[in-house]
């Protein structure tokens, strides 16, 4: 007993957490993978990287609302252009700005052929089918050019990333509905003690509220995992013991609280020993 005591005092706080971390792996990989939807997917554990299958932004396309213009054509602005259409987002443009030419054009179109920069609204006069620009713009000012957020081939999110609502974005942005997510653990939680109850119950004397319980329940939803069975046991090895058989028979984790001590009634150890 005195070795079995004197190798429990030396499993330090850091040597415990990282013989539970070691076992993740293999845990992880029996549970295995899931495809959840989209709007599902928030908090879940992501399973394969997540690429760009193709560049993004997809297209050319302006950062401002303005006119589409060729910089060559305003470098000796202020400067008038006549204006051969109106490209909206969502529309492909109808023609090629040509010299001397310009497109008005609002932010998230795709740009026209032949513009290579967009000069914003506010900085020229608009009239009858032409439009003065007022400012000199260097070629490819106020355009999002196709691929400046990722390339082809690039991982925007890695496994084993938490999904939150910017790699929700990402997955929408490459037109995702599904994801794969590693399948979450389900988790049970046992307290042991004659001295607990329910919050709410009343107590006798010596008796306290079990609030360990409760947050590690919190606990396990907070972290991701499935919150399964959680249940409240006496200070007895063979009622623990039965307790265990029973939670590891339909849990793949099981946390126990309390009894491990050196007390003459810490049963979770003599439990243990026997199952």
């Amino acid at each position: 007993m005195a070795s079995t005591a004197a190798a429990a005092r030396k499993l330090s706080f850091e040597d415990a957490r990282a013989r539970v971390l070691a076992a993740a792996p293999a845990l992880a990989a029996r549970l295995g993978v899931e495809r959840v939807a989209l709007d599902g997917a928030l908090g879940r554990v992501l399973a394969e990287p997540l690429v760009a299958r193709e560049a993004l932004p997809r297209f050319d396309n302006s950062g401002v609302d303005g006119y589409a213009v060729r910089a060559a054509d305003v470098a000796g602005a202020p400067v008038r252009l006549s204006v051969i259409e109106t490209v909206a987002a969502g529309h492909a443009p109808a023609h090629t700005v040509g010299r001397g030419q310009a497109a008005l054009i609002m932010t998230g179109a795709p740009l026209p052929a032949g513009a290579d920069c967009v000069v914003m609204r506010e900085r020229t006069e608009e009239g009858a089918g032409e439009v003065r620009v007022l400012e000199a713009l260097r070629a490819g000012e106020n355009v999002r050019p196709r691929g400046e957020d990722a390339a082809v081939g690039e991982t925007l999110v890695p496994v084993g990333r938490v999904i939150g609502p910017g790699e929700i974005a990402a997955l929408a942005t490459l037109g995702l509905a599904e994801v794969a997510v590693a399948v979450r653990p389900r988790i049970a939680v046992l307290s042991t003690g004659d001295e607990l109850k329910e919050p709410g119950e009343p107590l006798a004397p010596g008796q306290i509220y079990d609030s360990n319980s409760h947050a590690m329940a919190a606990a396990v939803v907070a972290g991701g995992c499935l919150l399964g069975e959680v249940w409240r046991v006496r200070d007895d090895a063979a009622v623990v013991a039965g307790a265990l058989r029973e939670l590891l028979a339909t849990h793949d984790v099981v946390l126990s609280l309390g009894g491990v001590s050196m007390g003459d009634f810490d049963p979770v150890k003599l439990a243990i020993a026997e199952i």
